[in-house]
């Protein structure tokens, strides 16, 4: 007798759910002035690191990105590393909105080196095997 009625019932929660957080959200202009930040100070490292790649359709291209490390941890081969892969209309940009909000300094400053890299045909990256061409 549900199987009617439920996408009309979720979305019945679902406005429940916002109409619940919708005064506090008013009262502080839609954003919390307890919003949190974090906070990395020079903590992790970021470098530019580009990643030759063969695509069978394509040949030889070119990806680039950023590199995310803790400066005081111990890197080696044991430590554990997390790849960040944007969406369609994106960019490496999505992963460090800035110093204070930033997924990958998060991960990085949890122990993980990270990477992060735009895709082939978007930002950066190139479909040739030289940097030269691709900063053009």
């Amino acid at each position: 007798m549900l199987r009617g009625r439920r996408p009309a019932v979720v979305a019945l929660l679902v406005l429940l759910g916002m109409a619940a957080f919708a005064p506090d959200a008013a009262a502080h202009g839609g954003r919390s002035e307890d919003a949190p930040q974090m906070q990395f100070g020079d903590r992790v490292d970021v470098n530019t690191v580009c990643f030759s790649v063969t695509n069978p359709a394509a040949g030889q291209s070119t990806l680039y990105g950023l590199r995310y490390i803790d400066r005081r941890a111990r890197v080696d081969s044991r430590t554990p590393a997390i790849v960040l892969v944007h969406g369609i209309a994106s960019s490496t940009e999505n992963w460090d909105f800035s110093p204070t909000w930033s997924v990958a300094r998060g991960l990085a400053a949890a122990g993980f080196v990270v990477y992060s890299y735009d895709r082939l045909a978007t930002r950066r990256a190139a479909t040739s095997a030289s940097p030269a061409e691709a900063s053009r």
